[in-house]
């Protein structure tokens, strides 16, 4: 993984450099209604040093995310109020703090694997590993594994996942400990620490190759973008629980919502069982809500929407033009291949 610069790390620091006056005052508005005027409150319950509050509203120091987010913690003052005055000021009485990004190598190889639960267990880790499961728990409070035990854990997930480009900071994390990611925060700015995500393309180009094994069997064409695009439908972009996908639209049957050559950022409706194995879940199918759908059937690809999903009574579902021609047109249940729900085209919501 690239090193961030510089800046970037100061950005990932400091929420947002320019703006720290009102950073100081919204601090000091927080103590007086949350903690009866005492800044030693807010530090204790924080878990911070009281000169590292005191020197926050003197001037003398600027307020990092990690301080910001412990304010957060200990009073329910919304991140984003703290950082940029957006209302709401306060988060609502059942909000919990947001996960904090795993420091130690064991957690985020445990993290990993629970996100690929589908695909491999546990045991068939550790069989791969040919040792007992109970080591496996073990790696997971280790702080920094051995190079050997990272390179055979490496290799036994590669064979597991059919994915030998599978690289150790997606297993073990990046290491960067001075750089905190936190969860894309928008309306802050140039906030330029947010990381790249890779996410698969499908250009108008390869689209007709979609419903061919070949076309899920060879590389696939990728294009990054912002990971702070997936904030709004992802509970923590940093680690998605869907997978992603960008489509490029052929033809103006959905303009004005979605342009000809625009790029369609959608999910998934399936499940990846090996790099180039992807199914599409009847069950996740059977409930996915209405809306714009990106569908390949039969040897047919389109993107269309649908008003109402009638796969699980009716077996078959409408898909209709946002600007006719052509009309509505049904297809079968039988012929579905894989399904896609576009929320966005990027930077631009789906209406």
């Amino acid at each position: 993984m690239k090193t961030p610069d510089p800046y970037t790390k100061l950005m990932a620091r400091i929420p947002r450099p320019d703006d720290q006056d009102g950073i100081r005052k919204r601090i000091k508005d927080l103590i007086f209604e949350r903690f009866n005027d005492r800044q030693g409150e807010l530090a204790q319950k924080a878990e911070l040093q009281p000169a590292a509050i005191s020197n926050i509203l003197s001037g003398k120091a600027q307020a990092s995310v990690k301080q910001l987010r412990a304010i957060e913690t200990a009073s329910r003052a919304r991140f984003e109020w703290l950082a940029t005055g957006e209302e709401p000021m306060l988060h609502p009485m059942d909000w919990r703090p947001l996960q904090i990004e795993p420091t130690k190598e064991g957690d985020h190889l445990r993290n990993f694997i629970e996100r690929h639960k589908a695909v491999f267990s546990q045991k068939q880790l550790a069989d791969e590993l040919d040792i007992a499961k109970g080591s496996i728990t073990d790696y997971f409070t280790s702080a920094s594994l051995k190079a050997q035990t990272r390179l055979a854990i490496m290799k036994a997930l590669r064979k597991l996942l059919d994915d030998q480009d599978l690289t150790e900071d997606e297993v073990f994390g990046s290491g960067e400990s001075e750089t905190e990611w936190t969860q894309p925060i928008r309306h802050i700015g140039n906030f330029s620490a947010e990381p790249i995500i890779h996410l698969p393309f499908v250009p108008v180009g390869a689209r007709a190759g979609i419903p061919t094994p070949k076309f899920w069997e060879q590389p696939m064409e990728t294009v990054r973008i912002m990971r702070a695009i997936l904030a709004d439908y992802e509970p923590d972009p940093r680690r998605p629980q869907k997978d992603w996908w960008l489509i490029e639209v052929d033809g103006d049957s959905m303009e004005p919502q979605i342009r000809s050559r625009a790029r369609a950022l959608g999910y998934y409706v399936g499940n990846r069982i090996s790099k180039t194995v992807w199914e599409v879940d009847l069950e996740k199918l059977y409930r996915l809500k209405p809306g714009v759908w990106a569908i390949q059937y039969d040897d047919d690809f389109v993107i269309k929407r649908v008003m109402e999903n009638t796969l699980f009574r009716d077996k078959q579902v409408v898909l209709h033009s946002d600007s006719p021609p052509p009309g509505p047109f049904t297809i079968n249940i039988d012929s579905i291949r894989h399904v896609w729900f576009i929320e966005s085209t990027v930077n631009n919501p789906v209406r």
